[in-house]
């Protein structure tokens, strides 16, 4: 009767055999699993690709902990651990309102030039007022989204959506820099407000700082480069090089030194006056 009742119960030839709650539970997890998984590749692919962005600007661009140790390492080792930090009355204003000339490679680099300038001046012991002015298109949306809003936590840059104002009391004070001016800045002035373009181009757009300018009728000059260094190339250098120059100038009052410091070698032929 034992061999009976297993027969009675036993699937027939062909038919498909009754599956348990446990093997239907994991057939339904396994085909979940395959129709998200093409979705669910795509998704960890964007992050690990955004993950590795960031890690790279943080590497490259260190935030306020990282700039205030390395300065305070630097400080111990020139025996200035308690030189304080003093604010000058110079102001040093970021031009963005250059967003459409720009790839979106270059507004990559443009937004780690802006993260290195604050970083300067923020381990610097003589430091300037800072502002960002045109802040918005591509370049806002990558700090507000991949960067996550980090410019909003910079203490001493202030930014702002619109251009810097060109009225007739703001004009006595402004002064834009570009290597295609003819005046020769020798000295930063008190009170002066010096315009940075914040523009990465490979030099496509010539003239361009120059002429804008002109157009708004405000003073425009150039660093002394060419009195004490002959370059290999056109004297054009990135926005962040050209703040930690001026941030030695506020140091050490010697624009000679404040170019062989920061100018890449590459750049730099030889120093004026020692050619032989």
């Amino acid at each position: 009767e034992t061999n009976k009742l297993t027969d009675a119960t036993a699937p027939t030839e062909g038919e498909t055999p009754e599956l348990s709650k446990n093997q239907r539970k994991k057939l339904a997890r396994q085909k979940r699993f395959e129709e998200t998984r093409v979705a669910w590749k795509a998704v960890k692919k964007e992050k690990e690709k955004a993950r590795k962005i960031k890690k790279r600007e943080e590497k490259a661009l260190p935030g306020d902990d990282d700039a205030e140790v390395e300065e305070a390492k630097r400080a111990k080792t020139k025996g200035e651990a308690h030189v304080a930090k003093v604010v000058e009355d110079i102001t040093l204003i970021m031009d963005c309102g250059f967003d459409d000339l720009m790839t979106n490679k270059e507004v990559i680099s443009m937004s780690s030039q802006l993260t290195r300038c604050y970083s300067a001046n923020k381990a610097s012991h003589r430091q300037f007022k800072m502002h960002v002015t045109s802040l918005n298109k591509r370049l806002l949306a990558r700090y507000e989204g991949i960067l996550q809003n980090q410019h909003l936590k910079w203490k001493g840059m202030t930014f702002f959506s619109e251009p810097y104002p060109v009225t007739p009391e703001e004009k006595e004070s402004l002064v834009y820099l570009t290597a295609d001016s003819e005046n020769t800045i020798h000295e930063l002035e008190p009170g002066k407000k010096y315009i940075i373009g914040g523009i990465v181009d490979r030099n496509r757009h010539k003239c361009l700082c120059f002429n804008k300018a002109n157009e708004q009728g405000i003073a425009h000059g150039r660093l002394p480069i060419g009195e004490y260094v002959r370059m290999a190339s056109r004297q054009v250098l990135t926005t962040n090089q050209v703040v930690e120059i001026m941030l030695e100038w506020l140091k050490e009052r010697d624009w000679e030194k404040a170019f062989v410091k920061v100018i890449p070698q590459r750049k730099m032929w030889k120093l004026k006056g020692k050619e032989e």
